[in-house]
């Protein structure tokens, strides 16, 4: 198995609290400074997204619901993306720059979260 690493050199002083793949060769990187951004693993590109909550706040994890072609089992792009955060609530975004919804889960950090296989419930915690 051959092993390739890229190391992503951009100006942002914050440190990378969660990242996922959204299945096409790119990411979405959660940073301590409550943004999120998208980098392109073909482009080398790092765009910021959005800001996910207050300054008092930042995202602690993150998961992405996939839409998938059952014969191929192969992943099509993004349905929702799940992100917790570190004040207590959980945010979903349906597009990339855009959060659609934001729940006021818990007390304290939301520490993790993730989405049932068929996308029909979700977990937080």
């Amino acid at each position: 198995m051959r092993f390739k690493s890229t190391i992503l050199k951009d100006s942002v002083d914050q440190s990378v609290v969660c990242i996922g793949w959204t299945g096409n060769d790119e990411i979405i990187i959660g940073r301590s400074d409550s943004t999120l951004s998208k980098w392109s693993q073909a482009t080398k590109e790092n765009i910021k997204l959005c800001d996910i909550s207050d300054e008092s706040s930042y995202p602690i994890d993150l998961h992405m619901l996939s839409s998938t072609q059952r014969l191929t089992n192969k992943t099509v792009g993004i349905e929702q993306i799940l992100i917790t955060s570190s004040s207590g609530k959980l945010h979903l975004m349906s597009k990339i720059n855009k959060i659609d919804k934001t729940v006021d889960a818990h007390e304290g950090n939301a520490t993790v979260g993730k989405w049932s296989p068929d996308g029909s419930t979700l977990l937080t915690g």
